[in-house]
């Protein structure tokens, strides 16, 4: 469950205009490059992630950083449409 719900949401961050994915997922962890205000908007709505070091050979803006977002057990549906709603803005 919690490897299809990371799935699920590396699906909405592919289709945000405001964040892409670092990787594709290969288990539970997705990793979100994304600008961050977009990081800010989504905390204060109570989203739950981590900043993540990004490795050298990872491009992005100054603007932007590198998170983890972590599925499990718990996750819903209507969790992954919730951040995808906020990540649209």
């Amino acid at each position: 469950h919690s490897n299809a719900m990371a799935v699920r949401l590396a699906s909405s961050v592919e289709a945000s205009a405001t964040a892409r994915l670092a990787w594709r997922p290969e288990a539970n962890e997705v990793f979100v490059i994304m600008k961050k205000g977009s990081a800010g908007r989504l905390e204060q709505a109570g989203a739950v992630f981590y900043d993540w070091p990004a490795p050298l050979d990872l491009v992005m803006t100054q603007d932007e950083a590198l998170y983890r977002f972590v599925t499990s057990f718990a996750t819903t549906t209507e969790d992954i449409e919730r951040f995808a709603g906020i990540l649209a803005g």
